[in-house]
């Protein structure tokens, strides 16, 4: 499981998959209160040569009344700098409800070794309604391609006869 840095949250640990069992957190009026999520493993997942060619972030959250101006949001974060747009919900979802969005640009390096944590807060408005925001699922999705190296054979007189699964042959001329 993805470790997780406590910022008013209650039992974080529980975010890490879809069951029903949450981190959760009531933010005073006009407060917000956050939690990173990092360390997701991709150090041995991801092949070093990878080229990272999309990462989505997923959240699986609700609150427990609409009455309270709640925000909900969601920022990956590289070496403590925000990376790409928040995801902001003001919808006050009562249902869990699971979000998604995209960071482009990122390489292995700072998906590796807990560079990339994923933000989330809750934030309550200037209302003095109370509520608790729960949330049941943070996780990233990396695809990557590797490259594969393509096998060249040449010649006594260094003209190439095959490369990968093409053969070449030579007349006289």
């Amino acid at each position: 499981p993805p470790a997780w840095h406590d910022g008013g949250w209650t039992a974080e640990p529980n975010a890490y998959v879809s069951d029903n069992v949450y981190a959760t957190t009531s933010p005073p009026k006009n407060q917000t209160r956050t939690v990173n999520y990092g360390t997701f493993g991709f150090d041995a997942t991801i092949p070093a040569t990878a080229t990272i060619t999309g990462v989505t972030v997923s959240v699986e959250w609700k609150v427990s009344t609409t009455a309270s101006i709640a925000t909900l949001g969601a920022q990956a974060v590289v070496n403590g700098t925000p990376v790409g747009t928040e995801l902001v919900n003001t919808l006050e979802p009562t249902a869990d409800t699971t979000q998604s969005f995209t960071v482009s640009g990122l390489t292995r390096a700072q998906l590796a070794n807990g560079a990339l944590v994923v933000r989330v807060r809750a934030t309550r408005g200037n209302v003095n309604t109370a509520f608790t925001a729960s949330l049941d699922a943070v996780s990233v999705k990396v695809d990557y391609m590797v490259q594969v190296p393509t096998a060249i054979t040449v010649d006594a007189v260094g003209a190439t006869t095959a490369r990968g699964a093409d053969t070449f042959t030579y007349d006289q001329a």
